[in-house]
């Protein structure tokens, strides 16, 4: 079985080996100030720093690597050594039945891909970022052959706006950069804010 095999890991590939045809998100800010604008969902989230973008789907996917870096993984789908990617993924964008709540959504999610059980559990956010719940789990990807890349998964669940969303962090399984990819993971989603002219639904 290939790397990167859950659903929302394959919506960060597609994005990514997409080419942008037009962009329906996109970027306000410079520098450390930069945040990707969802107009469709009507959320902005900061940038990473030292992080690129592809603002092309109406949710945001992050790579901690230069496309010098990404040989691999355009074409075996393999994140290189100390590279990670987040991915902000919609729930209603999603093929199927969407998920009740967000902790079903987080063991669904690893359903088929963790070797065990994820760990599931309440993820705290300041009241601003407009976020009415959310719940954060992990573990590492099962592997079926010596080729294959074990990648850590990290995901946050959260709600916004009576929508649900998931933040998902890939990384290849004990690379010593984890604690700092989980660390942007977090600051990522803690970065939310509603756009400009959007109201509490």
């Amino acid at each position: 079985m290939p790397a990167l095999t859950n659903p929302a890991a394959s919506i960060a590939i597609a994005l990514f080996l997409a080419a942008a045809a037009g962009g329906q998100g996109r970027l306000g800010g410079r520098g450390t100030a930069r945040r990707f604008v969802s107009d469709k969902y009507g959320f902005s989230v900061a940038v990473p720093p030292r992080w690129l973008v592809d603002p092309s789907g109406d949710t945001p996917v992050f790579f901690s690597f230069s496309p010098s870096e990404a040989g691999d993984f355009n074409h075996q789908l393999k994140l290189p050594k100390g590279g990670a990617v987040i991915s902000i993924v919609a729930a209603g964008s999603l093929p199927g039945r969407h998920p009740s709540t967000l902790s079903d959504w987080a063991s669904a999610d690893a359903r088929g891909v963790s070797a065990e059980a994820p760990s599931v559990r309440p993820f705290e956010v300041p009241s601003e970022t407009g976020i009415t719940a959310a719940v954060i789990s992990s573990f590492d990807g099962a592997v079926f052959g010596p080729q294959d890349q074990s990648e850590h998964h990290v995901s946050v669940f959260w709600e916004f706006q009576h929508a649900f969303f998931a933040s998902h962090l890939l990384y290849p399984a004990n690379d010593p950069k984890g604690p700092e990819f989980e660390k942007a993971l977090e600051d990522n989603v803690r970065s939310i804010r509603r756009a400009a002219g959007q109201n509490p639904r």
